[in-house]
């Protein structure tokens, strides 16, 4: 099913045999992405985006419990992230962004989509805030790379390199 890119890595995308995903409206879509899921075997699956895949009303807890019961039900054995857009976040014209909004209250839709997931995750103004259940909610400075245009955390650098101090430091003591 899909494309395998570099082994272990596939991409279900849409095409002209299937463009369109409506997990709430079409039971075969459901079997499509069962189907997918058992012959791939995948580790983590990443929904993008969330929207994408439903016709249902995204404001409506209702509606958003039963697409969450589908996909819960179609990726039980699996990791999924999902890809969700925010509300306007923007600071008015000719304003700085200057606060650092909570992920979880910046989505999009009714509350029970954030309520359903274990971790929300939002990159704005240059930074990487989390909304977690599992660890506490953090802040990570970032940085678009001019030449790749990917996002990098420079504290996860620095501490990478703090890390391999501390490993040659031990690994020298006797």
């Amino acid at each position: 099913a899909g494309v395998s890119l570099a082994g272990n890595f596939h991409v279900l995308a849409p095409d002209d045999t299937k463009p369109n995903l409506d997990i709430l409206k079409e039971p075969a879509d459901v079997a499509y992405l069962m189907e997918a899921v058992a012959t791939i075997t995948p580790k983590l699956v990443i929904i993008d985006t969330l929207r994408k895949i439903h016709s249902g009303d995204e404001n409506d807890s209702g509606s958003m419990k039963k697409v969450f019961d589908i996909l819960n039900s179609i990726f039980k054995d699996c990791a999924v992230l999902f890809v969700h857009h925010t509300h306007k976040l923007r600071p008015p014209p000719g304003m700085k962004a200057t606060h650092r909004p909570i992920p979880s209250d910046a989505a999009r839709g009714s509350s029970f989509t954030t309520g359903e997931v274990d971790a929300t995750y939002l990159l704005y103004n240059n930074a990487l805030s989390t909304d977690c259940r599992f660890d506490e909610s953090t802040h990570y400075a970032a940085e678009r790379d001019p030449l790749t245009k990917l996002w990098v955390f420079p504290e996860g650098s620095r501490l990478i390199k703090l890390e391999e101090e501390c490993r040659q430091l031990f690994a020298a003591q006797t």
